[in-house]
């Protein structure tokens, strides 16, 4: 007969009910999930690339003086 676990027409579906079932949906979606984080830090860029960001001193600021002597 038919299993009232099983959603209608789906076969490899879990009910919300069955909770051993949800439990190893979540648990084989994270591990699912941590393998894809693993193979993708596998990636590395051909060139390592520093940004920098220049700074410069405000025009009202008098000559000579920073903010952190006031």
């Amino acid at each position: 007969m038919s299993d009232p676990k099983v959603s209608k027409g789906y076969r490899d579906s879990v009910a919300l009910d069955d909770e051993e079932g949800v439990a190893r949906v979540i648990t084989e979606s994270v591990l699912g999930l941590w393998d894809a984080v693993n193979n993708l830090s596998r990636l590395r860029p051909v060139h390592c690339r520093r940004f920098g960001v220049p700074t410069f001193g405000s025009a009202r600021a008098e000559p000579g003086r920073s903010r952190t002597n006031t």
